[in-house]
């Protein structure tokens, strides 16, 4: 089994880096960092967005095993820290499950190329415009050679054209290729029986017996997605098979896996818990606020 959590949300609702704030006197974050890092995982992701986050998690004697992964678009909702996560996966079953692959490194590299094929583009266009502004000066000054220059300047804007669409042509055929590997990562994953975890960061109530049960019904075969239900709804964390990583990849904006849950009911195994508490999330200060004096149990793994 895998662990991820998806740590980049904004906390728009709370109103500031909530995944920060202590209760028990130990940031939110932790409480779920810690409760992945003492579990046997094969593999422990976190995605985040907030560098804070990051080096709050990276401090503590339990997570010393985890992946880091940066969501540089975190504002693009939850769908794309999933999909980052599963590129991770995806990178380190590759090869061959080496957990110290730097990840940020990779999309900084992909990032500066970018920005530079950009810049290029830019001032390609930049030098474009002033050619011809240079031209329209020597029309209206009435230089002779006018027709000249401007058939000139019609083949150079013809040969750009036909760089572009070249250029265009060759993005498409690097578009396949990343499909085409995409593709055989995922037919790698669903010849495995690998299951991923998806944990959120502001539930600080979770415990340790809650995750092995929703382990356990995974292993017994109960269904390839795994839901905890707490009194009379489903909550997280979630626990999706090797078979659905396409349709986590397809995901949108900010929705998570709860539209695949809902369009695959028959694959769907409820693992119910009776504490209610225990599936509680934290979105605003007045919910915050509430659980301040609240005690958690150490390492969470002393109540059901």
């Amino acid at each position: 089994m895998i662990a991820v959590i998806l740590a980049a949300g904004l906390s728009k609702r709370f109103g500031g880096k909530k995944l920060i704030e202590k209760i028990n006197n130990k940031p939110m974050i932790l409480h779920t960092a810690e409760l992945v890092g003492a579990y046997e995982f094969q593999q422990k992701v976190l995605v985040y967005s907030d560098e804070e986050v990051k080096k709050t998690v990276q401090a503590s004697d339990l997570t010393t095993d985890f992946i880091f992964v940066h969501n540089i678009h975190a504002e693009e909702g939850l769908s794309s820290s999933i999909k980052l996560a599963i590129k991770t996966l995806f990178q380190l079953n590759a090869d061959g499950g080496n957990c110290n692959i730097k990840t940020e490194d990779h999309d900084n590299k992909n990032q500066s190329n970018e920005i530079k094929s950009n810049k290029n583009h830019d001032n390609e266009n930049q030098g474009m415009e002033k050619q011809v502004m240079e031209n329209q000066g020597m029309e209206n000054r009435g230089m002779e050679n006018q027709g000249i220059e401007n058939r000139g300047m019609e083949n150079q804007v013809m040969e750009n054209r036909g760089m572009v669409n070249r250029d265009m042509e060759n993005q498409d055929i690097e578009d396949r290729d990343t499909e085409k590997r995409n593709t055989e990562n995922l037919n790698t994953y669903r010849e495995t029986e690998e299951g991923i975890m998806f944990f959120v960061g502001d539930q600080p109530f979770l415990n340790v017996v809650t995750v092995r049960k929703l382990n356990d019904a995974y292993t017994e075969g109960k269904g390839s997605i795994i839901v905890p239900v707490y009194g009379a709804d489903r909550g997280n964390p979630v626990i999706f098979s090797s078979k659905w990583m396409k349709e986590l990849m397809m995901l949108e904006g900010d929705v998570g896996g709860r539209v695949i849950i809902r369009q695959n009911s028959r694959e769907v195994w409820e693992v119910p818990i009776t504490d209610t508490e225990i599936g509680r999330d934290i979105d605003t200060k007045e919910e915050y606020n509430d659980v301040q004096a609240e005690r958690i149990p150490e390492l969470h793994g002393e109540t059901e």
